[in-house]
């Protein structure tokens, strides 16, 4: 398959990564392709560590939104987003969600709140 310029389209990627120079994992994000004749659209997703590529994966838009629940577990420090466009009159991508090297999801206590009004 060959691929040519498209007018408009970035010719450098969209690149995540920390201020604090610490790692991070991608968790998930939410894409879609949008118009009449969506079809095509695809997004490179490339993590690297130490300029060292850890994974390298092609995702497709569908016509609508849709969730990917989870990324690639590996620790990176640079994601590089690249877009590849196909036939949509526009494509997103939405709601990247990322973890730092040593943090986990912070879950309520369960117990917290009756413990609370007990208290009161």
């Amino acid at each position: 398959m060959t691929q040519g310029t498209v007018s408009g389209a970035p010719n450098a990627p969209t690149v995540f990564s920390t201020f604090t120079g610490r790692d991070f994992t991608v968790d998930g994000y939410d894409i879609a392709a949008l118009g009449p004749v969506a079809r095509g659209d695809a997004w490179l997703f490339r993590g690297l560590l130490d300029n060292t590529l850890q994974f390298s994966f092609l995702d497709t838009a569908p016509q609508s939104f849709v969730t990917r629940a989870t990324g690639p577990s590996q620790l990176i420090d640079r994601l590089e987003v690249w877009v590849q466009p196909g036939t949509s009159v526009a494509f997103a991508a939405d709601n990247f969600r990322f973890t730092l090297e040593g943090e986990t999801a912070q879950v309520p206590e369960p117990a917290a709140l009756p413990l609370l009004g007990l208290g009161l």
